[in-house]
């Protein structure tokens, strides 16, 4: 695993207890302790959903035991909330339920499909002039942020810092008009066009005179946003 996603993962998870765990560990390795971290979920969620997922997959703490390496004892004392797992004991207990860790370190509980209606979509405003949406809230482990996206009005523009992390970026334009800077590349993007670049460059794109441009966009990282009234309505369905 990544050492960022240690990291989150370390924040996500950490309990401050400081209680040993018992594991199959082996004397000369220790997971990593994660006493005294700032967390995402307090230890009782984090037990609750451990428990509430085992009991759907109709497993038994001994039958986790068996796959994850970790005593049926410790198991029992997460899922009550009275520890937390470490780093590596948590990715062996999520292997064993068939879900990805995050799904159990992530703030809100997220199902393995998302949808989004309309009707209850996250309205967002990246930039001046620029409106739009968010079109899913995500699943557990998706590194993946889209948006539908209206330039209202000529001259609206989105600028993105480069970022240092891996990543990337993939423009669909629905309507409208823009003039798109990727790095060193500068290109022309109408109606149908597509467009992905890396976010190790600056990206900055502009609506030229016309209709609003409205542009799909998916992302490995979120955009900037600063809270929107009222729902857009800038795009077709």
């Amino acid at each position: 695993m990544p050492l960022s996603e240690l990291v989150e993962f370390g924040r996500a998870t950490a309990a401050g207890h400081g209680q040993k765990q018992h594991s199959t560990t082996s004397p000369g390795r220790r997971d990593p302790d994660l006493s005294g971290t700032c967390r995402s979920v307090d230890p009782d969620e984090l037990g609750r959903r451990i428990r509430n997922l085992r009991l759907q997959q109709r497993m038994t703490l001994k039958q986790v035991e068996e796959s994850s390496g970790l005593s049926a004892t410790h198991l029992s004392e997460i899922e009550r909330g009275r520890t937390s797992p470490t780093i590596g004991a948590l990715i062996r207990i999520a292997r064993s339920l068939k879900r990805d860790t995050s799904y159990f370190v992530e703030l809100e509980e997220r199902d393995e499909a998302s949808l989004v209606t309309r009707e209850r979509a996250v309205a967002i405003m990246p930039a001046d002039g620029v409106t739009g949406e968010a079109l899913t809230p995500g699943i557990p482990g998706s590194g993946m942020f889209s948006y539908r996206l209206c330039f209202v009005a000529p001259g609206a523009e989105l600028r993105l810092e480069p970022q240092e992390l891996p990543g990337g970026a993939l423009y669909l334009i629905r309507r409208g008009t823009l003039e798109a800077v990727f790095g060193e590349s500068r290109l022309a993007l109408g109606a149908g066009d597509s467009a992905q670049a890396s976010l190790s460059v600056p990206h900055r794109m502009r609506s030229m005179p016309g209709e609003p441009a409205e542009v799909i966009a998916i992302l490995t990282r979120p955009l900037p946003s600063r809270p929107s009234s009222s729902h857009t309505g800038g795009g077709e369905s």
